[in-house]
């Protein structure tokens, strides 16, 4: 698993119920990620993806 993957992970496992907002640079990179947890068996329950464009950090994720 790939180390970006695998924080997003640990994430989603730590605030399963929070929602949580994943900043992407483009939407089906942050849909790949999705689906990427779901056959990995990791619940990705209330992660909002929102495509961030090509300013900033490759990924950000905000627990609210």
């Amino acid at each position: 698993m790939n180390k970006t993957i695998q924080i997003i992970a640990e994430i989603c496992k730590e605030h399963r119920f929070r929602e949580k907002l994943l900043f992407v640079p483009s939407y089906s990179i942050g849909h790949q990620i999705g689906e990427y947890l779901a056959k990995t068996g990791v619940s990705w329950i209330n992660l909002i993806i929102a495509e961030q464009g090509s300013n900033g950090d490759p990924f950000i994720v905000t627990v609210r």
